[in-house]
């Protein structure tokens, strides 16, 4: 009975890990960004209106026409790094307040099509 039990909790949890895998962010403008969506997975097309770098993190202030945001890139490779040098890009990430402001924690870099 407790293998049972065992084996459907490791099994519920890998089928959790593969639905969060699978979902899709929302594409959202910066304006419409709040405090509701911390956690939530976003893309936002944006402009880098400020970049800079420190210990490896690249720390970015985004702006889209509606408003401005900043984010945060850990470990960036070297594609992110030539995309975000272009001035405009797609950001994946999740919505966090930190020190009491919204940001994103980016984890993709796309093109901006």
């Amino acid at each position: 009975m407790n293998r049972v039990s065992l084996g459907a909790a490791v099994l519920g949890v890998v089928l959790l890990l593969f639905a969060s895998e699978a979902i899709e962010p929302k594409k959202v403008k910066i304006a419409e960004i709040s405090e509701a969506m911390e956690g939530t997975p976003i893309t936002v097309d944006a402009r880098v209106v400020s970049r800079g770098e420190r210990n490896g993190t690249i720390f970015l202030r985004l702006y889209d026409g509606t408003a401005g945001i900043k984010a945060v890139l850990f470990r960036p490779d070297e594609r992110q790094r030539e995309i975000i040098g272009k001035g405009f890009a797609s950001f994946e990430g999740k919505v966090q307040v930190y020190r009491e402001e919204l940001e994103i924690v980016v984890e993709r870099v796309g093109e901006w099509e």
